[in-house]
């Protein structure tokens, strides 16, 4: 106690439980005392009874009488001394063991495993007593199996205090055990309260203590449907149909319920069609809704659902179960159907949709009626007064001849009135016209009904600004102006402006459509032809009611004050990769300091520079300024991808010169609103003279220097790739205007003046106007190839100077390979060359002497590459020509000769039986250009055998194979025992294909399977690698010899009694869900392949009530086989959806479901011993996984 001060509190429970349950003093006699302390009590009852007996006899009995109950006194006497020492030493010994409780259990070790586990598994596993009543005894039988390695035993230890007085357990103590043996144990269970009890009842083993699940379950009731979804086919109007559906107790107790109304799944669904009825057995009761009952325990009652459709359509419903003590739940069961069609019908059609029309427009449509009856239908359609005047129905009414059809043309003529006299028929969330009208057919209950839908929208078209100022704008240059135009209409609209002065341009063209709702914008040039003030109108005609908008004008020409010597600068054609310049001079005509800036885009910052940007300007002072240009090497077409197509590369070039522009005019925006920023103290015709936000780069019809329309590839310039498919690519054209802002200074300019005197309004005043004034210099530039190209190699990509490459690939080390380069002049001068030299390694190397290349020729540059190492090599080589340089970046790979070995996957040599032998052929291929000897062998050789020879032999185990060709070698597999049982991979190993002298390689997996009977089981689990090298198994080490593991002489040579196999599903599922897998049962074909063999029979037993229960299946529980063949055999785990009460998964717990099932196999050659077959237990085992919800917190489990 002072040790283990729990044991006296233990002590001090079972006295107060002794008094409460009497009888749990006789269970624990039976339980507790052991086999030793039950066999004393039997013989010291024995004793007493003899001396009862012989009390009873009476006096009367002689000397020797006398005599021998004095020795049988003293040999009772001596027995009683001796239990009494028996029990003082085992108590001193269980003291021992109460103070050291680890000196109880041992760690078993077998064959140098050690065993870790529970020592004894129960059958079933689990212990269940279900539906139990208070106040009633329910015995069950079960037995325990020693799976340990060696000899083992048990005894029943006690229970927890809770529970100990509610089981009685009776066995008989086994002693020891041999590994596999089983005893019988028997349990009571007397239960005292209706409560669900879940425990354990301990066992103590040599090796530790095993608990043995209990599960008790009182008397219970599960109520559902096997019918969750009654679907009824399509019912014509007026017609009914019957369906029924269950109500199943899987329960004992006995359930009460009601039907409650059912209740539509959408809340306009008209009156419900469905009426439900109760019958039980022969008795019926019909009536609406409403009925009730009572599901009796492990009964099924029936529902009668009549579906009766009033209406075309389909009806989606709900019939609510409520169902009472002692569930108190719902069962829901979902009636659909569909209600089917009337004779006359529009073919599905509801709605006539005139879609988006326009005031002052019409629109016809025409609708189709159908008659699918089997005599002519009279139709017709009549138009609500609110329709009357821009509706019209042709005609007014028509005669449908039977299984026809026939036309009605609607017309409609929406003006101005129509929404005002339709307002009630518009939808106030799509604001369309919605009018329902009916196709009225005489004879017929139900009308066609079809709604007439249209969508009145305007064609208003609005301009912002609704007036366009161009300001002033320089002689020379011109003055872009946005224009955005918004169409106010739903539909699209087709306009053009007519009549435009000779001034004025509209971009990107007069003429064009607008989307619904969109805004689009319009560049209005104006370039002034003479200095003066200008007002004008531009007239736009839309063809959307023929409408016509007029837009005014005002510009004002004025003289620059900075002149430039001139605004157009060429430079010469110009290769990639090269620079060209030209310069202009910039002159202060004014009669006060000017500051100019000339802004390069950033499109063009990649190879235009212009220095200096900025300047100074005193009056009459000029500067020189100089552009510079350097081309970017452009993608082009070179000769060896004749394939692609040019326009495509055309078609970027034109992208790229849009994304330029738009880059342009950005940095034109940006360069005026800085000048803006810093011009405080300005005039007014400083702040309102301007050249519509630098974008004047865009004009392409202006009459001085500027440039000419022919030449434009794309606005605010960029560049034109022309380019072809084959030879030298074509010039490539650019022009880039570059915007020159001048900042006015502080006391006016007269570069501003108007003629007359006047000046310019100020900012802020009425009109559009700019800051500054802006000029632009144009820039011509053309750019060619390199006159001298390479024809059969590619560029490398991303690198700044035109730099190809050339890959000789990967070959075998001490090999060599020549690749050529083609090089190709294509100007009309000779081209003299000079390459640099390669690496002194010698791994690439030129073979050719290089000379001039004359006008239009090619040149071939031969090079060696030859590998001295397994590694990967890189160099550049640089050839100088007269007119550019060339690069070129050499890679290649030294590899190993491998040789290529099929099947590329694992070899499966087959299934045989000891002794017989098969055989599989592999095919070697020698890849390579060269001769290459071969060598076969095995490594990691897994066998289980008794002797040290390998079960596998090649042949030929080596040779030589010239290049290109193959070699067939066969690979022999002859056990002589067979392997693991069930296992797919019992004799494993890998074929090793090598080259001598090379550190070249290839492996190949390699498989076989050995049985001892013609008939066999294969596909179960794998054991673990530890496991699988243990007892027989042997391995090939590196030398390849087969090595044997474990003690294979004294192995005992009986068959097994039975053979197992382990299946687990691969995946897990949850209730309501399912997993499968499967086993494949075979026949042995003797001769390795070759032999008759004899067809196998298959027969699993069926699985117990508890595993189907469970949802255990399997597809095929007999069959036969064919010598030589397989056929698969697939196990099912579907648990019910409904989780029972005390389940791990009710809890939300997860846990391994596992069941057992035997099977018989008969036949093959040879056959199995016994004319019962061969025995295979086959454990299946899935994971079920809990539900997302439990279902004992009132929410529905998916």
């Amino acid at each position: 106690s002072a040790i283990f001060p729990e044991l006296l509190l233990m002590t001090e429970k079972e006295k107060e439980l002794s008094a409460i349950f009497p009888e749990r003093a006789g269970i624990e006699a039976r339980i507790g005392s052991g086999p030793r302390a039950a066999n004393m009590s039997k013989e010291e009852e024995g004793l007493g009874l003899e001396d009862e007996h012989e009390e009873s006899v009476g006096g009367g009995r002689g000397e020797e009488e006398e005599e021998e109950d004095f020795v049988t006194a003293k040999r009772r006497k001596e027995k009683m001394t001796m239990n009494l020492r028996e029990a003082c030493r085992l108590k001193e010994k269980s003291t021992t063991n109460l103070a050291e409780p680890g000196r109880l259990y041992a760690t078993q070790v077998a064959c140098g495993r050690e065993f870790k586990g529970d020592a004894f598994i129960p059958t079933p596993g689990t212990i269940v007593f279900r539906d139990f009543e208070v106040g009633k005894k329910y015995k069950q039988r079960f037995s325990l199996t020693n799976v340990s390695y060696a000899s083992n035993t048990f005894k029943v230890m006690d229970m927890d205090l809770e529970v100990r007085g509610l089981f009685d357990v009776e066995y008989d103590f086994p002693g020891r055990m041999s590994a596999g043996m089983s005893s019988e144990v028997f349990l009571t269970f007397t239960p005292r309260t209706a409560a669900a009890l879940v425990t354990t009842l301990p066992l103590s083993t040599n090796t530790g203590v095993v608990h043995v699940r209990l599960e008790c379950y009182p008397s219970s009731a599960d109520v559902f449907t096997s019918t969750p979804v009654l679907d009824f086919d399509a019912v014509t109007v007026g017609e009914s149909s019957t369906l029924k559906g269950e109500l199943v107790n899987t329960g004992a107790s006995p359930v009460p319920f009601t039907v409650l109304k059912s209740k539509p799944r959408r809340p306009d669904a008209p009156p419900s069609p469905i009426t439900v009825c109760v019958r039980r057995g022969k008795a019926k009761k019909e009536g609406d809704a409403g009925d009730s009952g009572v599901v009796p325990g492990y009964s099924t009652l029936v529902l009668t659902v009549k579906f009766d459709p009033a209406v075309e359509g389909r009806v989606e419903e709900d019939v609510v179960v409520r169902l009472g003590e002692p569930l108190m739940r719902d069962v829901v069961i979902a009636v659909r159907g569909v209600g089917g069609p009337v004779p006359v019908h529009l073919d599905g059609r509801d709605v006539m949709d005139f879609r988006t029309v326009a005031l002052g427009c019409s629109y016809r449509d025409a609708l189709v009626v159908h008659n699918r009856g089997s005599s002519a239908a009279k139709c017709l359609i009549k138009l609500p007064h609110e329709l009357r005047g821009f509706v019209e129905v042709v005609p007014d009414m028509i005669f449908c001849q039977a299984k026809s059809s026939a036309v009605f043309s609607l017309k409609l003529s929406p003006g101005a009135e129509t929404a005002g006299r339709c307002a009630k028929h518009v939808n106030p969330d799509t604001g369309a016209l919605e009018v329902s009208l009916h196709v009225q057919v005489p004879g017929q209950a139900v009308p066609v009904d079809f709604t007439l839908k249209a969508l009145l929208t305007t064609s208003d078209l609005t301009f912002d600004p609704p007036k366009l100022d161009f300001g002033s704008v320089y002689l020379g240059e011109t003055s872009v102006l946005t224009l955005r135009v918004t169409n106010h209409s739903l539909l699209l609209q087709q306009y053009g402006f007519v009549g435009l002065p000779k001034m004025v341009q509209v971009r990107p063209s007069p003429f064009g459509e607008i989307l619904s709702n969109e805004t689009i914008e319009l560049e209005v040039a104006y370039a002034p032809p003479v200095v003066a003030i200008t007002d004008f109108k531009l007239t736009l005609k839309s063809l959307l009611g023929g409408r016509v908008f007029h837009i005014p004008c005002k510009a004002r020409g004025v003289q620059p004050s900075l002149q430039l010597s001139a605004n157009l600068i060429s430079l010469p054609p110009t290769a990639e990769r090269e620079m060209s310049s030209g310069s202009i001079f910039v002159k202060n005509k004014s009669k006060h300091q000017e500051t100019f800036e000339i802004v390069v885009p950033a499109a063009a910052g990649r190879v235009l520079k212009v220095s200096p940007h900025v300047g100074v300007l005193a009056p009459g002072e000029r500067m020189r300024v100089q552009v510079e240009f350097c081309p970017e090497s452009t993608p082009h077409v070179p000769a060896m991808r004749s394939g692609v197509d040019a326009g495509a590369v055309a078609g970027a070039g034109e992208d790229k010169d849009e994304d330029m522009a738009k880059e342009t005019a950005a940095a034109v925006k940006a360069e005026k609103a800085e000048a803006e920023a810093g011009s405080d103290g300005q005039d007014g015709e400083d702040s309102k003279d301007n050249n519509s936000d630098g974008e004047g780069d865009r004009d392409r019809d202006r009459d001085g220097d500027g440039g000419h329309e022919g030449d434009r590839s794309g606005d605010g310039g960029g560049e034109e790739t022309l380019s072809s498919g084959v030879g030298a690519p074509e010039p490539k054209c650019a022009i880039w205007r570059l915007p020159l802002f001048i900042k006015a200074t502080d006391g006016g300019s007269d570069a501003t003046a108007l003629p007359g005197g006047g000046r310019e309004k100020e900012a802020g005043e009425a009109g559009q106007g700019h800051g500054t004034l802006v000029q632009h210099l144009e820039v011509r530039t053309v750019t060619h190839a390199s006159a001298v190209v390479v024809d059969n190699l590619p560029e490398l990509e991303g690198a700044k100077e035109m730099t190809y490459t050339l890959d000789f690939g990967p070959i075998a080390v001490g090999e060599q390979r020549v690749r050529g380069i083609i090089l190709r002049n294509l100007s009309e001068q000779v081209v003299d060359m000079c390459p640099t030299a390669p690496d002194h390694e010698g791994v690439f190397s030129i073979l050719t002497a290089f000379r001039p290349i004359e006008s239009h020729g090619k040149f071939v540059c031969k090079l060696n590459f030859t590998p001295h190492t397994v590694t990967k090599f890189c160099e550049l080589v640089t050839i100088h020509t007269s007119l550019r340089r060339l690069r070129f970046v050499l890679t290649g790979e030294g590899i190993s000769p491998a040789l290529d070995v099929e099947p590329a996957g694992v070899i499966d040599v087959g299934d045989v039986a000891p002794g017989d032998v098969s055989h599989q052929t592999m095919t070697v291929t020698n890849p390579t250009q060269f001769v290459l000897k071969y060598q076969v062998r095995f490594r990691d050789v897994v066998a289980p055998g008794s002797t040290a020879r390998s079960p596998f032999v090649c042949s030929p185990a080596g040779g030589a194979i010239d290049p290109g060709a193959s070699a067939s070698v066969t690979i022999s597999f002859s056990p002589d025992r067979a392997g693991r049982y069930g296992v797919a991979a019992q004799f494993t190993g890998i074929v090793v294909v090598s080259v001598p002298g090379l550190a070249a390689e290839t492996v190949r997996p390699m498989r076989a399977r050995c049985w001892a009977d013609g008939v066999y089981i294969v596909g179960g689990d794998d054991p673990a690698a530890a496991e699988a090298s243990a007892g027989t198994d042997a391995t090939v080490g590196a030398a390849g010899w087969l090595v044997p593991r474990g003690d294979v002489l004294r192995e005992s040579t009986s068959p097994p009694a039975f053979e197992a196999v382990n299946l687990t599903l691969p995946t897990s599922v949850r209730p309501g869900g399912s997993a499968a897998a499967a086993l494949e049962v075979g026949s042995l074909k003797g001769g390795g392949g070759d032999g008759k063999g004899a067809n196998g029979e298959w027969s699993f037993e069926d699985f117990d009530e508890e595993s189907r229960r469970r949802g255990w299946s399997c597809d095929a529980s007999k069959g036969t086989v064919e010598a030589g063949r397989r056929k698969s055999v697939t196990f099912t785990f579907a648990p019910p959806k409904e989780v029972q009460v005390g389940d791990l998964a009710y809890f939300g717990l997860g846990e391994w479901m596992q069941t057992v099932v035997v099977a018989r196999l008969k036949g093959g050659v040879p056959a199995p011993a016994g004319a019962e077959g061969r025995e295979v237990r086959v454990t299946v085992r899935c994971y079920l996984e809990p539900e997302a919800a439990a279902a004992g917190e009132g929410e529905d489990v998916p």
